[in-house]
């Protein structure tokens, strides 16, 4: 499979702050203009409304689509962070054409609800960034920020991506393959949509938030059974933020090992502990780029952009 292409953003580039999802306060994304300007890069202006007042939706679904489509297309325009999650993305996904994504060859950055434009952009081999959306980026470590804004330079992290992993399941053999991550939830809703990309060979990185355990074993019974993992490369679990189950009743498996017990049908590797999604630090994952998963020494390490 081949991989992506990653084009850096320099200073003196400008990033547009995108909005395809939820709605947020301007002012919200403020950080994300300062941490880019101090890098040298200009932030474009935000979306022409993006209130509470609209709902769930940071406008309509033209208008969300718009503030994407007419990133891309802009000449002036080096990457796209998106402003929120929330949900909104889904519904305008599979609008966003292909072509362009290919042809504007811009990264993307976000997570959560804009797992379904990097699960476009993945299948447009079109590098792109799971991490901190452009409202949030203010409560990260600095540290956090400051590796997001390396990944955008093309400057991959001197360590591995992600360290301390604990191995869950597959017999500790490496895998190598180009890295998807993204939120359960959304690549389960994926699941029998155009928009779901091809993951054989793929080494997956998953987290979620405010998923009692039964759900996620639902999403991943459904991801399973649908054929979307299968031939899958590994897999990489993240924070499972607030998703405990209740209180009542006898002990229950925890979100994480419903996880690991779902994914240890496929038999490749399974890891767990990764530091990105909904916790703190959200560190973030280059997606569409070569990585590689070892067990042994319990890490995710990126190889390289194109091969």
């Amino acid at each position: 499979m081949a991989g992506s292409v990653f084009r850096p953003v320099l200073p003196g580039a400008r990033v547009a702050i995108v909005a395809p999802s939820g709605p947020f306060r301007p002012e919200k994304v403020e950080p994300a203009r300062a941490a880019l300007t101090a890098r040298g890069i200009r932030a474009g202006p935000g979306p022409a409304s993006a209130a509470p007042e609209d709902g769930f939706l940071a406008g309509p679904d033209e208008r969300r689509l718009a503030s994407v489509v007419d990133a891309l297309g802009d000449p002036d325009v080096a990457a796209l962070w998106a402003a929120r999650g929330g949900y909104g993305a889904t519904r305008i996904a599979r609008l966003v054409p292909l072509p362009d994504v290919r042809a504007a060859g811009k990264p993307l950055v976000g997570y959560s609800d804009a797992t379904a434009l990097l699960a476009r952009w993945f299948a447009a081999g079109v590098g792109a960034l799971h991490g901190p959306l452009a409202t949030s980026v203010g409560e990260e470590p600095a540290e956090s920020t400051a590796r997001l804004l390396d990944l955008l330079a093309g400057v991959a992290p001197p360590g591995p991506l992600l360290a301390g992993l604990e191995p869950r399941a597959g017999r500790g053999r490496e895998a190598r393959g180009r890295l998807f991550a993204g939120n359960l939830s959304v690549l389960a809703a994926l699941a029998g949509t155009p928009v779901l990309p091809p993951l054989a060979g793929a080494i997956l990185a998953l987290e979620d938030v405010g998923e009692a355990p039964y759900r996620v074993d639902r999403m991943f019974t459904q991801l399973l059974d649908s054929g979307a993992l299968d031939g899958l490369a590994g897999a990489v679990l993240g924070t499972f933020e607030r998703c405990a189950a209740g209180p009542e009743g006898p002990p229950r498996p925890t979100a994480e090992e419903t996880a690991v017990e779902r994914l240890s049908r496929l038999d490749v590797p399974v890891l767990a502990g990764g530091s990105f999604g909904h916790g703190r630090p959200n560190l973030a994952l280059p997606v569409g780029a070569l990585a590689r998963l070892d067990p042994s020494a319990g890490t995710l390490s990126f190889e390289a952009w194109s091969y």
